[in-house]
Order: C-alpha cells, then structure tokens, then sequence
C-alpha cells in the first residue's frame, strides 16, 4: 500500500491533492512524496496536502506545496487554510475510504465524526 494517494483537482488554485493512507506525514520524506508524485503529475503544479491522519483536524491539517514537475520545493511548503470546496473532496474521499481512519492519531471517537458529519 502507498503512504499516499493523489487525485487530480479541477480547480485553479491547485492541481493535486494529496490523502494519506496512514499516520505518516509524507512531508517529512520528500525524496518518497516526489517520487510518488513524478508517477502521476508530469507538470509544474501547486499541491495541496490533506494531513488529516498524521495531525488531527487541526489548524496544521491542510498545507500546500509547489511541484516542478521532477521534485517537491521544500520551501515553499506552508499551513493553509483550505476553502469549503478542499474540505468537501476531503470528507468525500475518507467516507469512501474508512479504512485509513483507523491508521491515524485520530481517536476512534474522532474519526467516528467525522464521517458521520
């Protein structure tokens, strides 16, 4: 199982997202996170990652990223406050894939609401 999935976005502000499939932040491996990414973008893009599993639904939950096609930019990696739409595909996604919730630090009372909301 990969540590993470990729989906392509519609939007304009980000190509990708990114969803953990475990309590480890990809982040904190960049050389793993641009491999994976170098399987599925083949363009320049902004990422945006959903960091649900590895810190909560908290203020650090969403961050965003830019892609050069080959690497992730280390630097250009911050916190963001994402708007209704990314936190809609979010709960869409972890409804669809429950199993992941589990392998979080989120508490089982936790991951209980938030796909019950």
């Amino acid at each position: 199982m990969k540590e993470i999935e990729i989906k392509k976005m519609n939007g304009i502000e980000y190509g990708y997202m990114v969803f953990l499939t475990s309590y480890l932040n990809p982040i904190a491996n960049t050389k793993m996170l641009s491999e994976n990414l170098r399987e599925m973008v083949k363009e320049p893009t902004n990422i945006i990652f959903d960091l649900l599993l590895a810190n909560g639904d908290s203020f650090n939950r969403f961050a965003k990223g830019f892609f050069d096609g080959e690497k992730i930019d280390i630097n250009s990696i911050e916190i963001v406050d994402a708007d209704t739409d990314i936190k809609n595909e979010s709960y869409k996604y972890y409804k669809i894939h429950k199993k992941y919730l589990s392998k979080s630090v989120l508490s089982f009372g936790e991951a209980s609401n938030f796909i019950l909301n």
